[in-house]
């Protein structure tokens, strides 16, 4: 429950004005200190605090670092950058009037200003350490509308401060009791089962704090399969329940009755979901889960291709948003006994779907099968869970172990939908990052997603693509972004205030508390009209030079890593992430080019079958320093068919990433690059250590600090992503790669080494190419 803040517009006092006589100090003449304490729940904390002149009035300073602490222990988020103090809370409302006056210092509610003042520094008598002091009037005046703290509240020396209470809920219903069942309890995992095709009760009891609501009006719904419309009785009598348009679901206006309690009794075949919910309060609400069993076993829930369960997608922050539990109840043996410890094998495909555990990590990919065993109710139960909006998710559940068909087996049908997009949007594919140019109207899924070399004087423009293969829009829905930056370096940010066809980027002159952040996240969400985007940064509304906040028609945007005095090392990595997907830009601070390579060692390898080799050699630039801590470009094959030779890490880091679902993919590089025969390999890009694009002949690798490169060649036996799927690739038949280096090299457009087969001339055919060295699989 959020509380609207409306005082501060209306309370709001002229700095010029004299504070109030409560706040004013013992005397005017110079600063003088005293001891002030905070007190918090009974507890205080003490401090030196002082008396000063503000606007030409004598008024109390308190160190505004106790106050911070004091809110922070309330729940509240609170910051100081210095010059403007950030507090944040979600059950506060901001103003939308606020008059905040003058002065240097602001004090923001949930990214609002809605106060000025003027601090002072002075040097703390016990520390001797520079604190920064705040006149108490005026943080009083912003307490009081939080509701820590009165006028009152503050006694000359001492500010008492109280915890907001917290909302309670008044209202709720018990969890429903099951009866009439001969298997489950009647949860989602585990739906109450009527075996011998009688009616299965569920009741509860609705209470206002502790006291019974008798013969209060509830809402109740029913949900299951088109056509299999259900006997409904509640409190001993039947009720007509209407029926939706679609035939699935059922809803009727009922009471509790004079204990508060509301007995419902279903009959029907196939699988419902029964709610109950306050008809004065739609967040009070209980629900149950009910099924009528036939000779063959029953798969709950129980939906049908075309009309499948609605389920939301999980996301990156939430992995187990979208989990389902897909359960199979075993029919009663022919001595009417509980089929307990039977295997029952689950397969799920389309979309990208997998089998998962109970909180989302993947145990079984898209057409791949996991055996569960029943439990003592004769059910076995399995997790579906999807980060795509798929719709038509098919689950199928055989009984044993390894069965050899699947002809017979019982389905059901999952529709997974992101819960902030409209109705029919596309998923989030692809983020097709730009260098040097904001024409990204021609994002594709197949756009590259990583650049490289980039001046921090130029920006990199990110487009989002959807399923579809079109940039993401806003009947897409809205869209999260988090950056990051490495190296210390800030973030510099431009929005898209043109189209997708016809881009304009302006730069965003960011707030204060974010003018110097290394991690951002940007998030565009619908505007009213649902056509468009406001943008914030976290949290934070942006807005133009004119104060206006932006509306902006896609949430495309530029970004760049900037370099400041708190940056280290040559360059910085940004990496932009939504849900699965994410793009990576280097940029480079400073530094000299990578020209050649020296000290290739070892000069000649042999690696056997499944074998590898630890080659490393040093990158210099034309003048023969080492290039430290900066990306090179290494050249692959270009012209000779997949000869089974890969790089599987880059100094020591192992060339994986993650798939977003708690599992790992192996994105190693193939020495053949674009000649490599094997299709829909996965790119790798693992920041910081390395980053390939399948099909391309080059490769960027990052010099440690001596300048050096270690690369581990396998010869085959390597496991790759392929279609999203971790493969074995084999070796082949003997060949020798050779290493060639430019000593007179000054193009960034060349590699600083270059790997061929078969002892081939090198791709680049420069005149001053030298040989370094050779590695042959065998």
């Amino acid at each position: 429950m959020k509380r609207a803040i409306t005082g501060i517009a209306a309370a709001s006092v002229a700095l010029g004005l004299m504070a109030p006589a409560a706040f004013a100090a013992t005397t005017s003449s110079t600063m003088q200190w005293q001891q002030e304490y905070i007190s918090v729940s009974g507890q205080q904390t003490g401090f030196k605090g002082f008396a000063a002149n503000y606007a030409g009035a004598p008024t109390n300073y308190m160190p505004i670092w106790y106050v911070n602490q004091a809110l922070k222990n309330m729940g509240f988020q609170v910051n100081w950058d210095g010059t403007n103090l950030f507090i944040n809370n979600s059950s506060i409302t901001a103003p939308t009037n606020a008059t905040p006056g003058s002065g240097p210092n602001g004090i923001y509610l949930n990214g609002v200003l809605v106060q000025k003042t003027t601090t002072k520094v002075a040097k703390d008598p016990a520390s001797k350490v520079n604190t920064t002091y705040m006149p108490i009037y005026f943080v009083l005046k912003v307490l009081q509308e939080v509701g820590v703290a009165q006028t009152s509240n503050w006694n000359g020396t001492t500010l008492t401060m109280t915890a907001p209470t917290p909302v309670s809920t008044t209202a709720g219903f018990s969890n429903f009791t099951v009866s009439g069942a001969q298997q489950g309890n009647g949860t989602e995992a585990s739906p109450a089962v009527s075996s011998n095709g009688g009616a299965i009760s569920l009741s509860t009891t609705l209470t206002n704090g502790t006291t019974p609501a008798a013969n209060t009006a509830v809402n109740l719904s029913i949900s299951g399969t088109t056509g299999d419309t259900p006997v409904v009785e509640v409190n001993g009598s039947y009720v007509t329940a209407t029926a939706n348009s679609s035939n699935d679901g059922w809803t009727a206006s009922v009471d509790t009755n004079s204990s508060g309690q509301l007995n419902v009794s279903v009959v029907g075949t196939g699988s419902y979901t029964v709610t109950a919910t306050s008809a004065s309060n739609s967040s009070v609400s209980t629900e149950g889960y009910v099924a009528f069993l036939g000779s063959n076993g029953l798969l709950t829930p129980n939906a049908v291709s075309g009309s499948g369960y609605s389920a939301n997608i999980s996301s990156l922050s939430n992995a187990s948003a979208g989990v389902v539990p897909v359960t199979f109840t075993l029919p009663l043996n022919s001595s009417g006994d509980v089929q307990a410890n039977t295997a029952v094998t689950f397969k799920v495909y389309g979309g990208s779907a997998f089998l998962s555990t109970s909180t989302g990590q993947e145990i079984a990919a898209n057409g791949n099968t996991y055996t569960v065993y029943s439990n003592s109710m004769g059910q076995a139960t399995i997790y579906v869970n999807d980060f795509n909006a798929d719709s038509n998710v098919e689950v199928e559940a055989v009984v044993g172990a390894n069965p050899t068909t699947w002809t017979n087996a019982a389905t059901t049908y999952i529709d997974y939908s992101n819960p902030n997009s409209p109705s029919g949007a596309y998923a989030l594919n692809n983020i097709g990052a730009f260098a040097f140019a904001s024409s990204t109207s021609g994002a594709s899924t197949s756009s590259a997603s990583s650049v490289a070399g980039v001046p921090v004087t130029n920006s990199v423009y990110f487009a989002p693509v959807d399923t579809n293969g079109a940039v993401y829009n806003a009947n897409d829905g809205a869209i999260n972004y988090t950056l990051n930056a490495t190296n210390g370096a800030y973030i510099g940010l431009s929005l898209n205030t043109g189209s997708a066809t016809s881009p304009s980027f302006s730069t965003v002159t960011l707030p204060s508390s974010l003018s110097s952040d290394s991690s951002m996240t940007l998030q565009f969400q619908l505007d009213s009209a649902g056509t468009g985007y406001n943008v914030y940064a976290n949290g934070i509304e942006l807005t133009n030079s004119a104060g206006t906040a932006y509306d902006v028609s896609t949430p495309e945007f530029a970004a760049n890593a900037v370099d400041d005095s708190n940056a280290t090392g040559s360059g910085s990595t940004l990496t932009v992430t939504s849900g699965k997907v994410s793009a990576q830009a280097d940029f480079v601070f400073s530094g000299s080019t990578p020209a050649y390579v020296v000290d290739f060692s070892p000069v000649v390898s042999n690696i056997g079958a499944d074998g590898t080799e630890n080659v490393t050699f040093q990158v210099v630039d034309s003048s023969g320093n080492p290039v430290k801590n900066q990306q090179v470009k290494i050249g692959l094959d270009a012209n000779t068919a997949a000869q089974g030779l890969w790089i599987t890490a880059v100094n020591g880091t192992q060339l994986t990433t993650p798939n977003g679902t708690g599992g790992t993919e192996y994105t190693p590089i193939p020495m053949d690059g674009s000649a490599n025969t094997v299709a829909n390999l996965t790119d790798t890009l693992v920041p910081g250590v390395a980053n390939w694009s399948t099909g391309s002949n080059t490769f960027n690798a990052y010099t440690d600090a001596n300048g050096d490169v270690t690369l581990t060649i396998q010869n085959g036996g390597v496991f790759a992503a392929v279609n999203g799927t971790n493969t074995a690739e084999n070796q082949t038949s003997s060949t020798t790669v050779t290493a060639y280096t430019y000593t007179s090299n000054t193009s960034n457009s060349t590699p600083a080494v270059d790997f061929t087969y078969g002892g081939d001339a090198s791709t680049y055919g420069a005149s001053n190419q030298s040989q370094v060295g050779e590695i042959t699989n065998n």
